[in-house]
């Protein structure tokens, strides 16, 4: 067993990977962390950062069992919600638009700017579903009553006929929400 000086370098050393954008080479950091850490104490953060590291290293499909372990290790809410929104994301890269809504039909929000992120999480399933209206519903209260928001979704959609018409990169234009 290594002591807790070992596991706060390790953890630190797997940090400073994951600050240095070198995801695939802080993941055994972070397991070996995993590893050593009594179970509960920092397990749930350190499985999320796991879970991230995969995700950004194209890895998005090996990120979901980290992000729900990561959800069912932890005992607070914002922990929880932060994994559960992470899986979101996930799904989304993984273009798995049914699975995603399923899990954000199960979230709690906690507060307006979340409910704001996955109502944009949700328009775009259902962009990708072909549910042209749903979609916009969705980034009109992802909008939330910002009206540069709610102009550049105009913009976007100037009339029925193109809303209902997908068109080339506009998720791309539609980032600007996040």
């Amino acid at each position: 067993s290594i002591g807790a000086q070992g596991i706060d370098s390790t953890l630190s050393l797997a940090h400073k990977m994951y600050e240095l954008e070198r995801y695939e080479q802080a993941i055994p950091f972070y397991e070996r962390a995993r590893f050593f850490t009594p179970s509960g104490s920092l397990e749930a953060s350190i499985l999320f950062k796991m879970g991230e590291c995969y995700r950004k290293s194209d890895q998005a499909k090996k990120s979901l069992d980290y992000y729900d372990r990561a959800y069912f290790n932890s005992t607070l809410a914002p922990e929880k919600q932060a994994a559960l929104v992470a899986k979101i994301r996930a799904l989304i890269n993984l273009k798995e638009f049914h699975l995603a809504l399923a899990e954000i039909y199960a979230a709690n929000p906690n507060g307006a700017e979340e409910q704001r992120r996955l109502d944009f999480f949700t328009g775009i399933c259902f962009y990708a579903n072909g549910d042209f209206k749903g979609s916009f519903d969705n980034f009109l209260m992802a909008a939330s009553g910002d009206s540069a928001k709610i102009n550049a979704l105009n913009k976007l959609f100037p009339d029925s006929t193109t809303l209902y018409r997908p068109r080339p990169k506009l998720a791309k234009k539609l980032s600007f929400f996040l």
